[in-house]
């Protein structure tokens, strides 16, 4: 029986119980489609379900991590079009991306647009689409307002930072060490909080917005240090969560403190506002032509090889990854493989 390498982990653990092995090469069912894997982003979620923080999506264990992952249909199930065959597609929410082949039913793929390459749409489409639909879609923006942004050199607050400008915004990050200020000052913000120099960053916030606070927060990131964002939201400001890459959820949210700063909280992930904004063919026009004329760039920082799976997991947990970090699986000779148009 062909097989095929993977990074797999029994049960929920740490980076060094992802396992290099050798399985099956897999068949897609009806309704799905195998893709040969060509690149994988190491995406937050893969560290959070492989620690056991994803409960409410309730993985079967055990998995293959690799939920941000780019490549090309080989084979098709039972009631899928073999037009789909050769066609470049990115993973929308499918695990299986560490290892050289992934299933992934077609409702879970977007096809990758057709003069983006694959190593570039391994990380497109999961920061672009949410950066963009949030802001045009999910929040109330004008111009003159002011946003902030938690790990402003994270991939999702890089694309935040390059869109709310273009909309007339202005822009203060938080990040973590003076190697990520300088990298996310390549993208536009107007302020970026080194929080190793100065941890009492809502004193920063406010005194860098006259005392004001901001329209617009936006945070990852969770944990108890969330409830600080009401520290800086001004009255009729929303504070926006989409994530916990803490590893701890959000602080509790009282009504009685968002009566008392007129403002609102809300939660946002991009597979729910997919359902009721724009189809995601007028999003990736809208995008790529911005990354076409380059007025808009891709927070892709490195590529590594396959092996390096575990290591990169390791860094991310220490903090030391910014942008988003590639992991070449199949690489160019995928590439090679996908038919365009």
């Amino acid at each position: 029986m062909p097989t095929m390498r993977a990074f797999q982990i029994d049960k929920p653990g740490g980076a060094a119980d992802l396992r290099r092995i050798e399985l099956p090469i897999p068949e897609p069912g009806p309704g799905q489609v195998r893709v040969r894997v060509a690149y994988c982003g190491l995406n937050p979620l893969d560290i959070i379900v492989r620690s056991g923080g994803a409960a409410w999506m309730a993985p079967t264990w055990p998995i293959v991590l690799g939920v941000e992952h780019s490549g090309v249909v080989d084979a098709v199930g039972e009631g899928v079009d073999t037009a789909w065959l050769g066609r470049g597609v990115i993973s929308r929410q499918a695990f299986g991306g560490n290892a050289d082949f992934s299933i992934a039913p077609l409702t879970a793929l977007a096809t990758v647009p057709d003069d983006m390459d694959l190593r570039r749409g391994a990380v497109y489409r999961g920061c672009s689409h949410t950066a963009w639909r949030l802001l045009h879609e999910a929040v109330r923006t004008r111009p003159g307002q002011t946003a902030l942004f938690h790990s402003a050199a994270g991939p999702v607050a890089i694309m935040l930072t390059q869109f709310a400008k273009r909309l007339g915004m202005t822009v203060i990050g938080l990040v973590g060490g003076p190697a990520k200020q300088a990298f996310g000052a390549g993208f536009g913000a107007d302020h970026l909080i080194d929080l190793t120099a100065e941890p009492d960053w809502p004193a920063s916030v406010l005194r860098l917005t006259a005392g004001r606070g901001v329209d617009l927060v936006v945070d990852g990131n969770g944990g108890e240090a969330s409830a600080r964002n009401f520290d800086v939201i001004a009255p009729g400001g929303e504070v926006v969560f989409i994530g916990a890459t803490s590893g701890t959820p959000s602080a509790p949210v009282s009504p009685g403190l968002l009566i008392v700063k007129h403002a609102a909280a809300r939660g946002f992930n991009l597979v729910a506002a997919e359902r009721f904004g724009l189809p995601v063919e007028d999003v990736d026009s809208a995008i790529v032509a911005l990354l076409r004329s380059g007025e808009i760039k891709l927070p892709m920082t490195s590529v590594s090889p396959f092996e390096s799976i575990p290591e990169l997991h390791r860094r991310f947990e220490n903090r030391e990854i910014h942008g988003r970090a590639v992991i070449e699986v199949g690489g160019e000779a995928v590439e090679r493989l996908r038919r365009i148009g």
